[in-house]
């Protein structure tokens, strides 16, 4: 039974490496060669599309095998199916390296996320992402508002950013928040 039960194993194998959308092993093969002691349907998709099991021994003895236990797998491959294979897209990489910065700021409670990221997202040219990183209300934090942490992402465009780069793009982005929104620096 451990040679029935290692074959068994590589089917069960086979259909992880292979990718198969359905392999399963149950049921009455209908395979002549197959011992009954030790014997699986092999079925994909609900059809019957192999067969695992012992070798009888008169199949066994036949075949010139004596003295020795055989265990065979076969499959009918056309009966199988794979999973779609995912689709690859190629993003290229920066050349220049991003900055990022992070703004702490308190807002109405009534202001969605949406219009504080649409906010900071549209502030200035070099912002490619805003994210949110959490919130905080109670405390000192005033009635009906809350203190919200995101991080804006820079991408450069032509030349590495400088300090003042950056700079610039954090007043536009605290500028358009207040604007926009009502929220004021923590």
């Amino acid at each position: 039974m451990e040679l029935f039960r290692r074959v068994k194993g590589l089917l069960e194998a086979l259909r992880r490496h292979c990718h198969l959308v359905e392999l399963t092993l149950a049921g009455e093969p209908g395979a002549g060669w197959a011992d009954e002691s030790a014997r699986l349907a092999v079925t994909a998709g609900g059809t019957v599309v192999g067969a695992l099991g012992l070798v009888r021994p008169r199949v066994s003895r036949a075949a010139g095998i004596e003295g020795t236990l055989v265990a065979c797998a076969e499959l009918e491959l056309a009966g199988l199916a794979a999973h779609r294979s995912r689709e690859n897209r190629y993003a290229a990489l920066p050349e220049l390296p991003e900055s990022e910065f992070d703004l702490s700021v308190v807002v109405a409670c009534s202001v969605p996320w949406d219009a504080v990221a649409s906010a900071a997202r549209g502030a200035h040219e070099l912002v490619r992402a805003v994210t949110y990183l959490g919130e905080f209300s109670g405390g000192w934090v005033p009635d009906r508002h809350r203190s919200l942490t995101l991080r804006v992402t820079l991408r450069p465009r032509g030349t590495t950013l400088t300090a003042a780069d950056i700079g610039a793009a954090r007043s536009a982005a605290l500028a358009a928040l207040a604007e926009r929104t009502g929220a004021r620096l923590r």
